[in-house]
Order: C-alpha cells, then structure tokens, then sequence
C-alpha cells in the first residue's frame, strides 16, 4: 500500500526485480492520505463575488526545511516581478503581486533558514512590500490566507504526495507546483476537460507560470479554480475510508488464507 501514483513507481523499481526473481507477486495500491478538502470548501466561497476579493499572492505554505525549496521560489518571484513589473523601479510600489510564506519552525536549524531566506530577499530586492514570512501560523490564520491568495505554490521535487497542494485546490487557489512527484502524478492534472493547475521545474518555468494565472481572463481563472476543487473532492476522508477499507480487506483475507 502506497500514498501516491509516484511512491508505487518508486516501490516498484526498488522491489520489483527481486521479487520477480523470487516468483512473488508484487501488485501495489495507492490510498492517497486524506486530507482536509470537506473543512476547507466549507470555509472558503468559490465564486465570482469571491474571484473579485482574491489578491494577487502567491501562498506557500510549507515547513521551514531544505527540502522544500523555498529558495528556488524566491528567485523565481523576482524574476517574475522584474521581467513583468520592473522591480527595480518599483520597489516600494504596494500594488504589486506578494509572495506570502506559511510554515512551521521545529528547531534553531529551522529558525537559522527562515533568517537565510530574509537575507536572501533583500539581496533580491523584494521588500515588505513584496514578501511576507509567517511562523508557526494558526489553522484560522492559515485559512484567512487560503482564502484570499490567488496561487499556491510547490517547489519541493518528487514530494511523495502533496498533501498542501490538494488544500490549495479545495480552498480555490491555482496550484504552480514542482513537474515531479505526487503533485505531477496524481494531483495537479486534467479534470473535467481542463487544467487544474501549471507545473515548473526551473526559475523562468516558474516565473511564466506566475505570469500566465495573473494575465487569464478572470472567468477562464475562476473556471479553473473550479475544476482544481474538483480534483481535491477525490482526497477527501471519505475517498480515503473507503479506499482503505478496501485494501485492509484484502489483508483480512491473506490472513484467513494463511490460517
């Protein structure tokens, strides 16, 4: 049993040849986690009255860790600022897109990145104006946010799943996520004869990305959102209990064999 389309591959490629070796079978599932997708649609309006509302902020919540890239994200914000706004013109303008920064800090290790990271937004020129970082936010804080960006972003590579990038989509928001893992696989892709969300590997993929959500046509956004909160509907407890209920069966069953 696995988490996501990504990890049975990867299961698959390490276990695989031994087992057929041993003539074992080696069949795998995906149960994807549950996530918070019913919570979150409930708190959060997915209209026109609410496209209007939305900011032009690009969200990442995401712990403080290395992994998670957080530095690729700042480049490619200043890159998209620059190429589309004229940063360096308009540092102090307030009306720019922001890049707001959510996660939690676990150690002094932690707290020494998030202190990098300011560091490196002034060497990239984005002020206060341009860049938020907030620790250890509350669920309420967390949700005001969701609500009110436009973007969620994902710079982690070959993340397992994606569990913050299904609470993007339930909560409206169009996803730019990492061109690997989970959030490639089996979240960020076509619904309901469209696309959810846009993926990125480098910095200018990701500033393009940036500039393509921010110039759409504000009905074509709000339909996307849509159709990304679509997708999230299939991560929710419910999708997971029974998905889970199903493969324990099986267990139950081998079990029974076995005696």
């Amino acid at each position: 049993m696995t988490n996501s389309s990504w990890t049975a591959s990867h299961i698959r490629t390490l276990w695989g040849p031994v087992r057929t070796k041993r003539r074992k079978p080696h069949a795998l599932s995906v149960v994807f986690p549950p996530c918070a997708v019913d919570d979150i649609i409930n708190a959060i309006p997915l209209n026109a009255e609410s496209e209007a509302k939305r900011a032009q902020t690009v969200l990442y919540i995401a712990q403080f860790r290395p992994e998670k890239n957080h530095a690729l994200l700042l480049r490619s914000f200043a890159r998209f600022l620059k190429s589309h706004h004229k940063l360096e013109e308009k540092e102090q303008q307030p009306g720019l897109p922001k890049l707001v920064l959510i996660g939690s800090v676990r150690d002094a290790s932690d707290a020494t990145r998030v202190y990098e990271l300011r560091l490196l937004a002034h060497e990239l020129h984005l002020t206060p104006n341009h860049i938020t970082f907030i620790t250890d936010a509350s669920f309420p804080t967390i949700l005001a946010h969701l609500a009110a960006a436009s973007v969620g972003a994902n710079c982690m590579w070959n993340e397992h799943f994606g569990i913050g990038v299904v609470e993007y989509q339930a909560a409206g928001l169009i996803p730019v996520v990492n061109d690997s893992g989970g959030p490639k696989m089996d979240i960020v892709i076509d619904w309901e004869g469209g696309e959810t969300g846009f993926k990125a590997s480098t910095e200018e993929e990701y500033a393009k990305c940036f500039a393509e959500v921010f110039g759409m046509d504000g009905e074509k956004r709000l339909e996307m959102r849509k159709r990304a909160r679509g997708r999230a509907r299939a991560f929710g407890e419910e999708e997971f209990e029974k998905r889970w209920i199903c493969e324990v069966g099986k267990l139950v069953e081998m079990v029974g064999v076995v005696r």
